[in-house]
C-alpha cells in the first residue's frame, strides 16, 4: 500500500462538469478545459462538486484550475472524495507543461492519495495550477476496485488564494510537537521575519485578520504579533468564523504606555528597531499553553486542561499575515503509543498488546522530491492509514505523517517503511525496519 504516491491505470473517460457556476477541468489524455483565477480570488466555492476518472493506464482523469499569485499568498483548501480517493496537486504553470502518467512532473505540493484534506500553503509570486487527480496507482502496483469508476469530489472549504505579505515580512511559527497529552504545555515558537535582502520600515497598523489573537494575559508592549487557539480544524478561509479559545488568564496588568510609530526590521532577520527610539530587538517570542481559564470569578490560578481532540492555532500580526498549525491533545492516561523516527536507515523494535493500535510518525518530503512512503506489514498486523500533521509553509516543504497500525495476532511481527521513488530510475533513500514484540 503507497502513501502519497501516484497510483496506475488503464482506461480513461472524457468529460467536462459545470457546478456550482464553476467550469473546470476533467482532462484525460491530454484534453483540458480550465479555470483561471488570481491573487484574492475564490478558485472554488464550498459546495462545488465534480467527478474524476480512475483508470488503470496511468494516465487518470484530473480537475484543473489555473491561477496567479501576483505577490507571495497563500493558498487554503479542503475537500473530501469518494471511493477509491484522488491526489491533489500544486504546481507552477512551468511544471505542469510537463507530464508524467497523467500528472504534472514535478510540483510544489501533492496530498498523495487520500479521501479527504485540507491544506494551508504558502506561495511565491508566480503562476500556478491546482490539479485533482482521479486514481491513477503505479502501472504494475495494486489494483483500483472497481476499474474505470466515476470519483465525486466535494469542496469542503472554499480553495482561496490571498496576499500573505508586507513587503518581504511573515510571520513564523513553530510548535514544540504536534501531539500533546491532556495537562500538559505545547511549547509555541512565533516571530515575525523579514525575509528580504533589505530593511524594512513599516508604519504601526491595526490590519489584524483575527480576533482574539495575544501573547498573554499582559501582552509585550513590543510584539506586533500574538497567537490563537481553536478547538477543532481551521483554515485561513473559516477561522474568522470561530471563537478562539481562552489560553491566557486575566490578571492586572501594570499601566504601562509605549507609544509606537512603528517598526524598522531588519534585512533577513527577525530583528527590529521599534520606533521611535529603542535599539534592535527580537520579534520573536516563546509562548505556552497548556488549557483554557475561565472569565472573571470563574478563572483559576491553573488552566482547565485542553479536552482530547484536534485544535488549531493561528499566529498572526497587525498587518494581516497569518500562519496556521495544527496539533492533537490525547487523553492523559489512555493516548496512542507513538514512535518518532528519523528519515534514515534503521531497525528497531517496539511491545503492543494483541487489538492495540499505535502510531509511526515520519517525515515526507513527497513534495519536492517525489519520494514516498512505501508501507508494508506482516500478516499480524494491519496498517489503517495516515494523517497529515503539519506542512512546511516553505515551498517543497516537508510534511509530519502519522501513520497508524493496529495489531491483529500476537508473536513477532513486522512494519518495512521505504521512502523510495515509484518511477524510472526506482530508487530508495531510506528503509526503516521495525520489529513489534505483540503479546
Amino acid at each position: 500500500m503507497r502513501s502519497g504516491a501516484s497510483l496506475p491505470m488503464v482506461f480513461f473517460v472524457a468529460m467536462i462538469v459545470a457546478v456550482a457556476a464553476v467550469v473546470g477541468t476533467l482532462s484525460l489524455a491530454g484534453s483540458q478545459t480550465q479555470r483561471t483565477g488570481g491573487s484574492g480570488s475564490t478558485l472554488l466555492p464550498a459546495g462545488t462538486s465534480f467527478r474524476v476518472t480512475s483508470s488503470l493506464d496511468c494516465v487518470a482523469g484530473h480537475y484543473e484550475v489555473n491561477f496567479s499569485a501576483p505577490e507571495q499568498s497563500i493558498l487554503v483548501g479542503g475537500f473530501r472524495a469518494g471511493a477509491p480517493g484522488v491526489t491533489l496537486y500544486v504546481a507552477t504553470s512551468q511544471q505542469a507543461a510537463s507530464t508524467f502518467e497523467g500528472h504534472p512532473t514535478s510540483w510544489v505540493y501533492s496530498t498523495g492519495f487520500v479521501n479527504a484534506s485540507r491544506l494551508s500553503l504558502l506561495l511565491l509570486p508566480g503562476s500556478y495550477v491546482l490539479w485533482i487527480e482521479g486514481a491513477d496507482q503505479n502501472c504494475g502496483s495494486s489494483v483500483v476496485m472497481p476499474l474505470e469508476m466515476l470519483t465525486q469530489v466535494n469542496v469542503t472549504e472554499a480553495f482561496a488564494v490571498a496576499g500573505q505579505s508586507t513587503g518581504g515580512l511573515n510571520v513564523r511559527m513553530g510548535l514544540s510537537g504536534s501531539r500533546v497529552a491532556s495537562g500538559t504545555s505545547l511549547e509555541v515558537n512565533v516571530s515575525d521575519y523579514n525575509s528580504s535582502p533589505d530593511s524594512l520600515n513599516l508604519t504601526r497598523e491595526t490590519s489584524w485578520a483575527l480576533d482574539g489573537l495575544s501573547t498573554g494575559g499582559c501582552p509585550s508592549l513590543y510584539y506586533p504579533f500574538g497567537i490563537a487557539v481553536y478547538q477543532g480544524v481551521y483554515t485561513a478561509a473559516n477561522a474568522s468564523q470561530a471563537a478562539p479559545l481562552r489560553v491566557f488568564p486575566e490578571i492586572p496588568c501594570p499601566l504601562l504606555v509605549r507609544y509606537i510609530t512603528g517598526y524598522l526590521f531588519l534585512p533577513t532577520s527577525d530583528h527590529a528597531i521599534v520606533l521611535p527610539g529603542t535599539g534592535e530587538v527580537p520579534m520573536a517570542t516563546t509562548l505556552l499553553v497548556s488549557g483554557t481559564y475561565g472569565v472573571g470569578g470563574n478563572q483559576s490560578r491553573r488552566p482547565t486542561p485542553f479536552a482530547p481532540g484536534s485544535y488549531t492555532i493561528v499566529a498572526g500580526d497587525e498587518w494581516g499575515n497569518l500562519e496556521f498549525a495544527y496539533f492533537v491533545v490525547t487523553s492523559s492516561s489512555n493516548g496512542i503509543a507513538e514512535y518518532t523516527y528519523p528519515t534514515s536507515n534503521m531497525t528497531t523494535s517496539i511491545s503492543a498488546t494483541t487489538g492495540q493500535t499505535f502510531i509511526i510518525q515520519l517525515s515526507s518530503n513527497a513534495a519536492s522530491t517525489a519520494y514516498d512512503w512505501n508501507v508494508s506489514t506482516s500478516a499480524g498486523l494491519r496498517y489503517l492509514n495516515y494523517t497529515i500533521m503539519s506542512t512546511s509553509s516553505l515551498i517543497g516543504g516537508p510534511q509530519v505523517r502519522d501513520y497508524y497500525f493496529r495489531t491483529v495476532q500476537s508473536g513477532t511481527q513486522t512494519i518495512t517503511l521505504r521512502d523510495e521513488r515509484p518511477f524510472a530510475p526506482y530508487a530508495v533513500a531510506a528503509t526503516i525496519n521495525v520489529r513489534v514484540n505483540v503479546s
